[in-house]
């Protein structure tokens, strides 16, 4: 069935109920709905890929009090931060938070902005990705802003509120040269994902680069076995040269780490190792390990504040928001060269 010939009475007869009942169950209303009703009409929608038609929601729209965080990955702890600093603002201001995962794809980030609107939310905020669906015209219609959250997105003019982990890769890797560290690796999740991906990726390079160095990189995957980076590092390592590995992603990191195990007495005078964020174990790890550190509480909580301003009335324009990283200097990148200098701490 083409799915443009689609309508909400097609869903209903597919479902055995009323038109009133999917409309209903489009808008979150299932308070009087039997489990079994809501399964018939949630299967007929899968059934014929209905699409509720978002321009007509804006005919009556109220306001729900209800706000939509659409998130990469919603396990790691990235995350977690995120959401509780949007909570430091949706608590006091009674807000509920509908939250969603993307898995860093752009059909399932339509998927979950078009179900949100469904149910009425009245703002988002999204971590975009570079793939992240043409909607913002269909949003603006409807007056459910929208506000990205650590990635910007292409062929959009929405607010923004990010972390310069790109300067923050910069000064680091710099450091890093000047420790005396000879050859690169990088261990990366896919930079095409996330535009934070790709600037983090591109320092790195451009440091490197600029200092004549060339590096390795082994992509990372969700089933990426610590096994895999042990034998890629092993593969790398040369005689009396001094190697950094650099994992721009927080959710790697870990296993990164897990896969050094037996190379942890090589560290940092054979192999150094840069991460980001984690310092609730890398502070505390034998040996500690260098991360640049985001201010992701304060990211979500910014954001939040940002739309919640919007909501109000007291902000018009799209507003761009960067804040500063840190570097968190551990053991891992502590090698001394005659020399070589020691970076400032932070």
């Amino acid at each position: 069935m083409p799915e443009n010939s689609v309508t909400i009475n097609t869903v209903a007869r597919m479902a055995r109920t009323s038109k009133t009942t999917v409309s209903f169950y489009l808008n979150g209303k299932f308070e009087k709905m039997s489990a079994e009703t809501r399964g018939r009409i949630q299967k007929a929608i899968e059934a014929t890929r209905y699409r509720p038609n978002l321009a007509a929601r804006c005919l009556n729209r109220k306001r729900t009090k209800m706000v939509g965080v659409i998130l990469g990955d919603v396990a790691n702890l990235f995350a977690n931060q995120v959401v509780r600093g949007i909570e430091s603002v949706t608590l006091p201001e009674n807000y509920q938070i509908v939250l969603g995962n993307s898995n860093y794809d752009g059909r399932t980030e339509r998927i979950y902005i078009e179900r949100m609107v469904n149910m009425g939310v009245d703002g988002l905020i999204v971590q975009p990705t570079l793939q992240f669906p043409d909607v913002g015209k269909k949003l603006k219609a409807l007056g459910v802003p929208i506000v990205f959250l650590d990635s910007s997105a292409r062929r959009t003019a929405n607010s923004r509120v990010g972390t310069d982990s790109r300067t923050a890769t910069r000064r680091a890797v710099e450091a890093c040269l000047e420790r005396g560290y000879d050859d690169f690796l990088m261990l990366t999740a896919d930079p095409g994902k996330l535009s934070a991906r790709q600037d983090r990726v591109s320092a790195f390079l451009g440091v490197l680069k600029k200092a004549g160095k060339a590096c390795a990189t082994l992509p990372l995957h969700s089933d990426t076995s610590p096994g895999e980076i042990s034998a890629f590092v092993a593969g790398h390592l040369r005689l009396n040269r001094h190697t950094l590995l650099f994992v721009p992603n927080c959710w790697a990191l870990p296993t990164v780490y897990l896969a050094l195990r037996n190379f942890r007495n090589l560290i940092p005078n054979t192999v150094g190792v840069l991460g980001f964020d984690n310092t609730e174990w890398t502070r505390f790890s034998a040996p500690s390990v260098t991360t640049v550190v985001q201010p992701v509480y304060e990211e979500g909580r910014e954001a939040m504040r940002i739309l919640s301003d919007i909501l109000s009335g007291k902000r018009k324009e799209p507003v761009a928001r960067m804040l500063e990283c840190a570097v968190d200097w551990g053991e891992s990148t502590a090698l001394r060269l005659s020399g070589a200098t020691q970076p400032a701490a932070g």
